[in-house]
Formats: C-alpha cells, structure tokens, sequence
C-alpha cells in the first residue's frame, strides 16, 4: 500500500507549523505515523475503527499531540488554513470541520446533516412530498475548481428562461452542479461512482438538491464537455464550457426517488436543505469518470447519522 502525496503533504505542513510557531518537533516517524493515519482514514470500507491507533508508537504520538491543547491551535488562523485546504476530506467523520472556525460548528454538532444512508424497506411514501416539476433548459456553465472541489456556475442566456424545478407550490433555479466521486449518499449500501448535485435556490433563499448517482457504463452525452474540464482545469482558474450541458438529461428515466431534510456536503455544511436522491443512477463512461477522478477523486463526504429524521418515496 502506497501513502499518497497528499497525505505526507498534510502531515508535513502541520510538522513544519509545530516547529516554526510552537518549538515542537516532530520526528520523521511521527510525521511517517500522521501520514499513514491519513491514509488509512481514506480507504475504502472504512468505518473509522482503524487497526492503527491500536498500534503503541501510535498511541504515544496522540499523546504528544494532545498534550498541545494549551498552545491554543484552534485559534490559529494559519493552523486553521492548513486544516481546511488539506483536512478537508481525511478525517473519517470529518468532525474537524466543526473545529476550524464557529461558522463550521454545524458540522460537528448538527443532528441534520447530508449525506445519509437511504434503506429503501424504512422510506414512508409520499406522493405529495416527493413531488418535482422540471422546467429544464439546455444550460450554459462556468467551472471553477478548488483543491478537489469543483462548482459548475449555471449561467443566463438572452431570450431563454432559467432552468427551474418547482417543489411544493415554490419555484427553485438551478445555480450550481457539484461533483463527488465516489457518491456521497448510499441507497440499500450500494456505492456509486460518482454523484451529480444539482443545487437550486428560491427567491426567499431556500435550497433543494438534486442527487443524481453516476455508475460506470455508457458515454454520457448529455453532460457535454464537462468532464474533459474538469481533468484540464487549473486550480482556482474559471473556465467556460464550450457546449451546454442538456439538464433534463442528467434526470434518470426511472423516476423512482427519495427525500429528506439535510445539510450541504462541504463547510459549512448548512441545514435546512431539502435533498432529493434518485434510485437509478445514470451512467458515464470509463474515460469519463477517470477524467473527474483525475482531479476529484475522493472528495466525498462520509455518511451521517439519520437520527430522527424520515425519508419519504414516491
């Protein structure tokens, strides 16, 4: 098993800030046993009982770490920096999120948030609920990645309406898609490949989501020329699409889907956002999913606690 570069990267960046700000040194081993701690987190079928913090030498260095409680790290806005550009996505339950500043409190404290595992036999139906009206258009985006999160910004055309969905009497406009592979929510335990979100907003600022689960099979064209951006993209540089992305056609045929009442994916991890997961994904092409993995791979969020919180068919 290899220890990506990104890990050691993080690994190192938090040594080096110990040793310049702090006066604590951390041996190469120490910075070998984070590394590693990284990786692991990161491997698929984890559940955050990780074999390595059995590990003696393991246990010693959360020792030390914790032990520089008092040099008030948290109050650090480099520290913080470094937690939320290469953190973002290694802690298992990513509950350093709710630590990096007030506002990502949610994260760790929220009984609402998203993803959510969905056990088809425990959803109560709900024609009325569950009920979503298109009035998709072929869309125009701009594309702007960060690290390994990237947002495809709808964009107006003259003489053209927006793409819109109505849910509940309300209208809601399509802003944004955002990009997860692999997909961040489970239906009955199956992990797909990657997980479109189309995410809409009201005029009173409310959002839906539209999760759309990706598995590997035919070419999709009505994506356009989203995915080879994405694998050309440079990071913080905005990008425009060369052909619309047909919106309608992301909507899986079957139109069998869930919804619940969660929270965004990314800091701040907001709730109060309404989520509807389709059961049948759609399907992109091996050469397609390598193009978003190239720059996106595993910048999903883990699975949450359900809580109290019921999930509706239709």
């Amino acid at each position: 098993m290899l220890i990506s570069d990104s890990n050691f990267l993080c690994a190192t960046l938090l040594s080096e800030k110990l040793h310049t700000d702090f006066h604590v040194t951390l041996s190469q081993e120490e910075l070998t046993w984070i590394a590693f701690s990284l990786f692991e987190q990161n491997q698929p079928g984890n559940d955050g009982n990780h074999l390595l913090t059995q590990h003696a030498d393991f246990k010693a260095l959360l020792a030390k770490l914790s032990n520089l409680a008092s040099l008030n790290l948290e109050k650090d806005e480099t520290f913080k920096q470094i937690l939320a550009n290469q953190i973002v996505y290694a802690n298992t339950t990513n509950t350093l999120w709710g630590d990096i500043k007030p506002a990502y409190a949610i994260s760790k404290t929220g009984k609402a948030q998203s993803p959510v595992k969905i056990d088809t036999l425990k959803t109560k139906k709900d024609a009325k609920i569950t009920n979503i009206t298109y009035k998709y258009q072929p869309t125009s985006f701009k594309l702007i990645r960060k690290d390994q999160m990237i947002q495809a910004t709808a964009q107006p055309a003259k003489g053209r309406p927006d793409s819109t969905i109505n849910v509940g009497g309300k209208d809601y406009t399509l802003k944004t898609i955002n990009i997860h592979t692999p997909a961040e929510h489970q239906i009955d335990n199956k992990k797909m490949d990657a997980e479109l979100q189309l995410v809409h907003t009201s005029k009173d600022n409310k959002t839906v989501i539209i999760s759309v689960l990706v598995k590997s099979g035919a070419e999709n064209k009505a994506i356009g020329d989203l995915t080879s951006v994405v694998a050309n993209s440079t990071n913080n540089k905005e990008q425009t699409l060369k052909t619309t992305i047909s919106t309608l056609g992301l909507i899986p045929t079957n139109d069998k889907h869930f919804t619940y009442q969660g929270s965004l994916t990314t800091p701040a991890t907001t709730e109060g956002v309404t989520w509807f997961v389709y059961e049948t994904p759609i399907t992109m092409s091996t050469k397609q999913l390598d193009q978003l993995k190239s720059k996106l791979a595993d910048n999903n969020r883990p699975t949450q606690s359900l809580n109290e919180r019921v999930i509706y068919s239709n």
